[in-house]
């Protein structure tokens, strides 16, 4: 069993402050760009607009990731694990992974959610951006969101977390603010659940880049389904089928990533 180190990591009490404190330097750094971007939207350059927004948003999490890896690197030996490359195999379980867990989903929290009313403002967010040209909705969801919030949740929180605090609760608690990152109840719960998927995959192979990807198809999916009515239908409709289907796929994805062993070439890759 791991000996777990009270200098290394950091404590559930400490997570929960740079969680916020993560969330209070990506409003500050923010408003100069939003500022920026309403002069745009006033004066009708729309496209502008949402370029400087996401642009923001970009150098936002730059500096903030850049500032939280250089205080742990300070303290101790940090890194991100990103230097491993997973293989074929592995990225082709990920991707049936990430369906099985929307099978699984779709026809259980996904269908009881629907009976709870979504606010106004969440509605009148997705349609803003359902209405943003389709190239800017796949930077923000395909590229952004997944790459900058696996470095946060996964690559920062989970990892520094389960030096002190075991895997079991890095991954829920990692878990539980990925989901208060979305700020809304129907995709929060989603995120969460997710967020363990991701979690666990993390802990298995000791590789960001998996999560990255795992989080890349989950939003390319959801990204494809406003295009596609048939997909949204189904996500509306119970399906014993697909939520067995799903069960199934997604428990011989976890036993795929249970049985990854960590071999010594592939540590000193992590490690280099």
């Amino acid at each position: 069993m791991e000996k777990f180190n009270e200098n290394r990591g950091i404590s559930i009490k400490e997570s929960i402050k740079l969680f916020f404190e993560i969330n209070i330097w990506l409003i500050i750094y923010g408003i100069p760009f939003t500022i920026l971007a309403i002069y745009f939207k006033e004066h009708g350059l729309e496209v502008t607009y949402e370029s400087i927004e996401q642009l923001g948003e970009i150098v936002a999490y730059i500096f903030i990731i850049k500032k939280i890896y250089k205080r742990f690197k300070l303290q101790e030996n940090f890194r991100f694990k990103i230097k491993y490359k997973p293989t074929l195999k592995e990225g082709i379980f990920i991707i049936i992974a990430t369906i099985a867990y929307i099978f699984v989903y779709d026809n259980t929290l996904g269908i009881l959610l629907q009976k709870i009313p979504e606010a106004d403002w969440v509605k009148n967010a997705f349609i803003e951006i359902e209405s943003e040209p389709l190239l800017l909705q796949f930077s923000s969801l395909c590229l952004i969101a997944p790459i900058f919030e696996e470095i946060i949740c996964r690559g920062i929180i989970l990892e520094q977390l389960n030096k002190r605090c075991g895997a079991t609760k890095a991954i829920l608690i990692s878990s539980l603010f990925f989901g208060i990152m979305h700020f809304n109840l129907h995709q929060g719960v989603n995120a969460f659940f997710i967020g363990v998927v991701m979690g666990v995959i993390y802990v298995k192979t000791d590789s960001l880049l998996l999560t990255i990807l795992l989080h890349f198809v989950n939003n390319l999916y959801c990204l494809i389904a406003q295009y596609i009515p048939y997909l949204d239908q189904i996500e509306s409709n119970f399906s014993v089928v697909r939520l067995i289907c799903g069960s199934i796929l997604l428990f011989i994805s976890y036993r795929f990533f249970n049985g990854i062993k960590i071999h010594l070439n592939r540590e000193l890759n992590l490690r280099s």
